[in-house]
């Protein structure tokens, strides 16, 4: 039986567009650009889908910069969007603007205590300042 014999010769790795792409056969996929890929169709996926993963109407916590808030989602500053476009918002919201949530901040409901009824509250109370001591107790 005769010898293989392996002729040694270079590959060009792909870069990040062609292995995204997925075009070409003379290219090699790396370990580093499989994962570059990867990732990026990961975040097209995400993009894609986040629009779909919570309720329409639903209001959530964004913790991220105005210019990240994700894409179908609007800020919640009593900005108008288009009832026509957006029909199944409109069910919600149907003057055609979100609510406008700035300066508020998250607190529960119930059936007897529905969103909004507490705004009004009198919240004045006080934080007793000064020296505590460990054999203190606090109301004397």
């Amino acid at each position: 039986m005769g010898r293989t014999k392996w002729q040694e010769f270079i590959y060009r790795e792909a870069s990040e567009e062609e292995a995204i792409a997925g075009e070409g056969s003379t290219q090699v996929m790396t370990p580093r650009r499989v994962k570059s890929a990867a990732s990026a169709l990961d975040e097209a996926l995400r993009t894609a889908l986040t629009p779909y993963l919570t309720g329409i109407g639903e209001i959530t916590l964004w913790g991220g910069p105005e210019s990240t808030i994700p894409h179908g989602k609007l800020r919640c500053n009593g900005q108008s969007f288009d009832t026509t476009l957006n029909p199944i918002l409109a069910l919600q919201y149907p003057d055609g603007r979100v609510p406008n949530l700035t300066g508020r901040y998250v607190i529960g409901a119930s059936d007897g205590n529905p969103v909004g009824t507490m705004r009004d509250a009198d919240w004045d109370h006080y934080h007793p300042v000064g020296q505590w001591y460990a054999d203190e107790s606090y109301g004397g």
